[in-house]
């Protein structure tokens, strides 16, 4: 994770300059005030969004019950201001489009799926975990490219770990949600 020099910025600040930074902004977070720029992901991890995607975005059309959303912005904190990007966020309330054109919320999803696929991202996980919990996120799931597990996370409960051939399921956050772990791992099939 690199620092961007400047001064501490507000979340608004902090997406009116967005297109000042490599590649727009886009692996960027602001913790603290401060820029930071994410390694980009790898290969493998833009496969497990997909697949991951794919079994929500059905999950959200079977249910009429939310929406999913990529790469969007969920503020943790304030003065300082702290934006982290979650993977894939899912949402029960508001509108469907909604979050688009301003690229982050102060709402918390009721899931917040993070991918460990880069080191910084793995150095910063449980920190990353911590603040969506404390943030109101009620389920948090961190899948490990490397490992090929997904690890479920809850406030004030034990970790639990789920791996190939388990099931994964949304419990009462989004209910009758399952599927299989392994696959999450495969080659998208185009």
């Amino acid at each position: 994770m690199v620092m961007m020099a400047g001064s501490r910025l507000t979340v608004e600040a902090f997406y009116q300059r967005r297109d000042e930074w490599p590649e727009g902004g886009r692996w960027c977070e602001l913790v603290d005030g401060e820029v930071f720029e994410l390694s980009p992901p790898d290969v493998m991890h833009s496969g497990v969004v997909l697949n991951l995607a794919s079994k929500l975005g059905i999950y959200a059309q079977e249910t009429q019950n939310g929406y999913a959303c990529f790469d969007i912005g969920f503020v943790v904190a304030r003065c300082p201001d702290t934006v982290r990007m979650i993977n894939i966020a899912y949402f029960t309330a508001g509108s469907r489009f909604g979050l688009f054109d301003v690229g982050y919320s102060e709402q918390p999803p009721v899931l917040a799926v993070e991918l460990a696929s880069s080191r910084d991202r793995q150095e910063t996980m449980s920190q990353r975990v911590d603040e969506f919990l404390r943030g109101g996120v009620p389920l948090v799931w961190v899948l490990d490219t490397v490992d090929r597990c997904v690890e479920i996370n809850r406030k004030d409960t034990v970790l639990q770990k789920c791996s190939a051939g388990d099931i994964l399921g949304g419990d009462d956050i989004l209910p009758d949600f399952e599927c299989e772990v392994g696959p999450l791992f495969d080659v998208p099939q185009w």
